[in-house]
């Protein structure tokens, strides 16, 4: 305290004390002068603000009974103080995780008996008390227990355990994922079971309307992986859960209390950047992202939300990470989909479109000659009205096939409609070059056709038009000029290419 014991010795405590700490610790003075042991904390005495202290008043007592006055000692006890309220804020963070989760978390001990529950416990199954303590026999029922206890050995033998569950307990979800994961001690004991229950019943339901093509997007919504972290005013991560090891790489314990620029790395926090500072701030924000992961990119959706004190203070932020890949996936196969036709695998008029205005930028910007060939098959309508529409739909994929395989790198055919088709010849040198290509798909069209029995023989009529690299076109102008030549091709006996002015 900064003071000699000689600067003591003779004076009052209300002295040394002063008069308001003296009345403070009054109940303990009076309490020792009667002779009883006083042992009390407090934090700070004169300079030692920041100092907790563990003090002790003896009495000393004569023989007669008589008190003569006390011995008092003082320890500082600063570092066992402040890794017991270390503690405290580490469990707080667990429980304000936990409650916050949508399913239910819980822990059992080796005989099956709660020693944590998360709020939703109480909230799903309106429980009139706490079931911490008890057995799941003495909270839920014989057969209830006894429909698990078979997952929940499995779990206390050190295997992880996750199955489906349809709920027979009023109140909570009505079908429901368990998992169970091993709790085990310093020396790799299992001493207890963790176990995570989610809703899955709006996926169940599902599943129901659902068919069979669609078994692997209901694959993934049954097993989305989540990262969690918390994340304090500071920027630094104060809880991580166990995905992020299995996802990154990430030693825990190494990343615990350490700046969150420092853990994911430079680049992962500058994309994030924006919707943290929006969190900090009292924002709850949403976002998706590409998470690179020991196992190759995934897409992530994330929520940030903030820690809200009744002060109105951000003093952190909840993030939950979900694996989108695969919904990412099939949206992306489906927009595939949409632009390629499906019978002959040709881009479809949507794409076309699309590839027809990208071919006429490069033209613009390059000058370089650049053509459009319509084609149609001769009589194709006898085909289907002679042999049928299977023996015609065998044409169309056969026509396309040669029409690939005529074509240069660098061209694309594609199926407008029925036995319409087109090729954008790209980057050409001369018109003679767009007339040579044309020809050559004439030739490999006239090629007879062998189906079953049959051995078909067709032809095409194809239409032309030319860019030069003076003259600039619209899209539906150089259709138009196409479409006119290949009726020119067809007025003058067809099995001809005609091109445009």
């Amino acid at each position: 305290m900064g003071i000699a014991p000689d600067q003591l010795v003779g004076r009052t405590m209300r002295e040394f004390l002063g008069d308001d700490v003296h009345a403070e610790l009054l109940p303990h003075i009076e309490g020792a002068l009667r002779g009883e042991r006083r042992k009390f904390e407090r934090t700070g005495w004169k300079e030692n603000a920041a100092t907790h202290f563990l003090a002790e008043y003896v009495p000393d007592v004569r023989a007669d009974g008589v008190v003569d006055g006390f011995f008092i000692m003082v320890l500082d006890i600063t570092d066992r103080h402040r890794a017991e309220m270390s503690l405290q804020r580490s469990e707080a963070l667990v429980r304000a995780i936990a409650d916050r989760m949508p399913g239910l978390t819980s822990r059992m001990d080796r005989d099956y008996r709660y020693t944590f529950v998360n709020a939703n416990y109480m909230r799903w199954f309106s429980l009139p008390e706490s079931p911490l303590g008890k057995t799941v026999a003495e909270v839920f029922g014989g057969p209830v227990f006894e429909g698990v206890r078979p997952r929940i050995d499995e779990a206390l033998a050190g295997r992880d355990v996750v199955f489906d569950l349809t709920n027979t307990v009023p109140g909570g979800a009505e079908f429901m994922q368990v998992h169970y994961v091993p709790d085990r001690d310093d020396s790799g004991r299992v001493i207890g079971v963790y176990g995570l229950v989610t809703d899955r019943t709006e996926q169940q339901r599902a599943r129901e309307r659902i068919e069979a093509s669609e078994r692997q997007l209901r694959a993934v919504t049954d097993n989305l992986p989540v990262l969690i972290t918390y994340v304090d005013a500071q920027e630094k991560l104060r809880f991580m859960n166990g995905t992020f090891h299995d996802w990154l790489g990430v030693e825990l314990d190494k990343a615990i209390d350490r700046p969150l620029v420092e853990v994911v790395g430079a680049e992962h926090y500058a994309s994030r950047r924006e919707y943290l500072c929006a969190a900090l701030a009292g924002q709850r924000v949403e976002f998706e992202g590409v998470l690179k992961t020991l196992a190759g990119p995934l897409n992530v959706q994330t929520v940030y939300v903030p820690d809200l004190r009744d002060d109105g203070t951000v003093h952190g932020i909840f993030t939950l990470s979900t694996d989108v890949t695969a919904l990412k996936a099939g949206e992306q196969e489906l927009q595939r989909l949409a632009r390629v036709d499906t019978l002959t695998g040709l881009a479809n008029r949507r794409q076309f479109d699309e590839l027809l205005e990208r071919a006429l930028a490069r033209y613009r910007r390059a000058k370089r000659p650049f053509a459009l060939i319509f084609l149609d098959i001769d009589h194709f309508k006898t085909v289907n009205d002679t042999h049928g529409h299977g023996a015609g739909d065998a044409v169309l994929k056969e026509f396309a096939l040669r029409l690939q395989a005529s074509l240069r790198e660098t061209d694309v055919a594609a199926r407008l409609s029925g036995d319409e088709f087109v090729v954008i010849l790209d980057g050409l040198g001369s018109v003679a070059e767009a007339q040579a290509v044309a020809t050559k798909l004439l030739h490999s069209i006239r090629r007879p056709m062998a189906l079953g029995e049959l051995n078909l023989e067709f032809t095409a009529s194809m239409g032309l038009a030319y860019l030069d690299g003076s003259v600039d076109l619209t899209a539906k102008e150089l259709m138009v000029r196409a479409d006119r030549s290949l009726y020119r091709a067809k007025d003058g006996g067809r099995d001809a290419l005609r091109i445009a002015d």
